[in-house]
């Protein structure tokens, strides 16, 4: 996702590794036992190693415009390519692509020494990060371990820190529950989580958070309902699978869900199998867009209480329907469907207050 986005500077910290872990024995006995949880810790920080040496390191070497291929002697005038059958054929010179790194040029490991979790945390993060440097030589000019900084303060200073005045374009990595973005930042507890902090320190977090979630506390969500919340503030949604490609052996499953990167700033939406499809006409050409009585084109809108303009049904706050601004005028999903293919007619509904 800090690929797509063009991130040059990512940071990140173990979220996830407090609490969650810290009562993860109530669901599995097994992480009672201090040697199966300190294991359980350093697969984490494995994984997120093999991770950056994926994404963010070319062949195991450096990263970057200046790395160089991990075979130096094969240059692209004599590198060869293997047919189905075995045979081995030259590859054209002006065919030959660079290495393209598909992550942020550097990664910044932000661990804390506070307590005696965290002091585990930041051990077995930095004995993961000792044995892949063995493996993988290029992850020293990628990966920083940075220890008791403050994050927020640290992401500034990167990107103040371009040459000739230029902004770097840094990435933050946080957490979010499946209900909140921000988690509690807006609650009392939690004051020692990094993730919650970030929000409280950040007029700009909180207030996205505040958008995003349309609500300072947990309630039922439809599936798709982050996304459309996304888009409605004219945001784009990447799904996970344009990201990264569907796996070798599945089709990308329909229906929402899973990963996907939200980006604001504005953009097109991008079609995808979590994507709403286009609208059609029985012909199966691309609908014009919906309109007003009055022809002001409709856009997606998160509805006060009222009643749909175009089947007088109620409507609850919250839900997504497609709205005209200037006319107070709005249709709900069913309206949206059965109007796909036809103008819309009829007087403009009532104000809603």
């Amino acid at each position: 996702a800090m690929g797509t986005l063009d991130v040059e500077e990512a940071l990140f910290f173990p979220f996830g590794m407090g609490a969650f872990l810290r009562n993860l024995d109530a669901n599995d006995s097994r992480y009672s036992d201090p040697l199966e949880m300190r294991r359980l810790r350093r697969r984490v920080a494995d994984e997120l190693m093999n991770a950056v040496v994926d994404l963010c390191v070319i062949n195991g070497g450096a990263s970057g415009s200046n790395a160089s291929p991990k075979n130096p002697t094969k240059t692209p005038e004599t590198a060869k390519s293997t047919t189905r059958s075995g045979a081995a054929k030259a590859t054209p010179s002006s065919k030959a692509q660079p290495p393209k790194v598909q992550g942020p040029r550097h990664v910044h490991l932000c661990l804390v020494c506070a307590n005696g979790e965290s002091i585990e945390n930041h051990n077995c993060f930095v004995e993961a990060a000792a044995a892949s440097f063995r493996e993988n030589h290029g992850l020293s000019s990628v990966l920083q371990l940075r220890r008791n900084v403050d994050s927020m303060q640290l992401a500034h200073d990167l990107l103040m820190s371009g040459s000739g005045g230029r902004n770097l374009k840094v990435g933050l990595l946080n957490g979010a529950n499946r209900e909140l973005c921000g988690n509690h930042w807006f609650q009392e507890g939690a004051r020692f989580a990094i993730d919650e902090n970030l929000h409280r320190r950040s007029a700009s977090l909180s207030r996205a958070s505040l958008l995003l979630n349309l609500d300072t506390q947990t309630r039922p969500r439809r599936q798709n309902q982050l996304a459309e919340t996304v888009r409605h503030f004219g945001g784009t949604v990447v799904p996970w699978v344009q990201i990264m490609g569907p796996p070798a052996s599945e089709k990308p499953q329909s229906g929402g869900g899973g990963f996907f990167a939200c980006c604001f700033g504005g953009g097109r939406s991008l079609d995808s199998v979590s994507s709403p499809a286009p609208r059609k006409t029985p012909g199966g050409k691309k609908a014009q867009p919906l309109r007003c009585p009055r022809g002001h084109e409709l856009q997606a809108w998160v509805a006060r209480p009222g009643s749909c303009d175009g089947c007088g049904n109620k409507v609850l706050e919250g839900d997504h329907v497609m709205d005209c601004r200037q006319c107070d005028w709005y249709l709900c999903v069913k309206c949206q469907e059965r109007e796909a293919a036809k103008p819309l007619t009829g007087g403009a509904g009532g104000r809603r207050t």
